[in-house]
């Protein structure tokens, strides 16, 4: 199975080495996961957002060339994420993304968790809502401190 990878981080690291960037890591563990699963990444399709807020879908060119890809059929059938709030922290956009993903049947999986993020029925759908609700509250309140 080949497999993409999308990684993610809101906020630029100033003074790290790239060795040592979060979304560098996070592609890293996306290679080991792929590897303990026997999937294949296709390094052409991995994409990152460094330093993007997870709320601004249209100014995030690694998402929006990952969804790109979508049409008319994606070369990768499983996509590998860190957790679900690395595609968003927003219940509506991260529902509209996972639904894209679905319907163009690639599967997205989470390594944190090991499982799968895509929903196969009603209750799946439910756990992922509540997640992205959370993960948006997280992200207000995280901005109301800042």
């Amino acid at each position: 199975m080949i497999a993409a990878i999308y990684a993610r981080k809101s906020t630029e690291q100033v003074g790290v080495t790239d060795e040592a960037k979060s979304v560098t890591r996070q592609i890293a563990n996306a290679h080991a996961y792929a590897t303990r699963k026997g999937w294949t990444v296709d390094d052409g399709h991995v994409y990152v957002d460094d330093g993007i807020s997870d709320a601004e879908f249209k100014r995030r060119p690694g998402l929006q060339r990952l969804l790109a890809t979508l049409s008319p059929r994606p070369p990768f059938q499983v996509l590998i994420v860190s957790e679900q709030k690395s595609l968003a922290r927003e219940q509506f956009g991260a529902g509209t993304v996972i639904k894209q993903l679905a319907e163009a049947r690639v599967e997205v999986f989470a390594y944190l968790e090991d499982q799968s993020l895509t929903p196969r029925n009603w209750i799946d759908k439910a756990m992922f809502s509540i997640r992205a609700a959370a993960d948006e509250a997280h992200r207000e309140q995280t901005s109301a401190r800042v």
